[in-house]
């Protein structure tokens, strides 16, 4: 009888165990998210703001830990600091410690889960989940969620495509490419 208490016990606290890697591991993933948003979105405005529009359509297809891995570290210009008078001149954004780098189709089969990579050749950021129990996705193989860098505008010339000067932009940020649950 005892053994069979035990096993309850323990099933109970191995499935509260898993729950509890897996949310620590979507918190992670979701502070992660935000903070590249957050590069992304800083480096546009900064673009605006120096008035390199071309920069902006180019965001689009590069590694956006590129924005975190060099600290994002931005100097203001003298003739903005007037309008951030009372912010501090530079921001630092620093990419997560299980960004591994850019891969390629033959560094693909490398990967680890609980990192993320960008794939150079289709300009896709990945992340590999690592607790995959409580993660469910459509896509085959290793669990992980593919992002792209998506540059939302106001197509104002209504010609379907960017353009620098005569667009507006909306925002700057990676979107999921495929859809995915992590259950609680």
């Amino acid at each position: 009888m005892s053994i069979i208490i035990l096993a309850v016990l323990l099933s109970s606290f191995m499935r509260y165990s898993l729950q509890l890697f897996s949310q620590a591991e979507k918190r992670m993933f979701e502070s992660t998210v935000i903070n590249i948003n957050a590069a992304l979105q800083y480096q546009a405005i900064f673009y605006q703001l120096n008035g390199e529009y071309e920069q902006l359509a180019l965001m689009e297809d590069m590694n956006p830990m590129s924005y975190l891995q060099s600290a994002a570290t931005i100097n203001y210009q003298s003739d903005i600091e007037d309008l951030l008078e009372s912010t501090d001149s530079t921001l630092s954004f620093f990419s997560p410690a299980n960004y591994a780098g850019e891969i390629n189709r033959f560094t693909k089969d490398t990967m680890e889960e609980g990192n993320w990579y960008f794939d150079q050749e289709q300009k896709l950021l990945i992340y590999l989940v690592s607790n995959p129990e409580l993660f469910t996705t459509a896509l085959k193989g290793k669990p992980r969620i593919i992002f792209k860098t998506n540059v939302n505008y106001l197509d104002k010339n209504n010609n379907g495509s960017y353009e620098a000067v005569v667009d507006e932009i909306n925002s700057v940020k990676i979107q999921a490419q495929n859809t995915y649950d992590w259950k609680s």
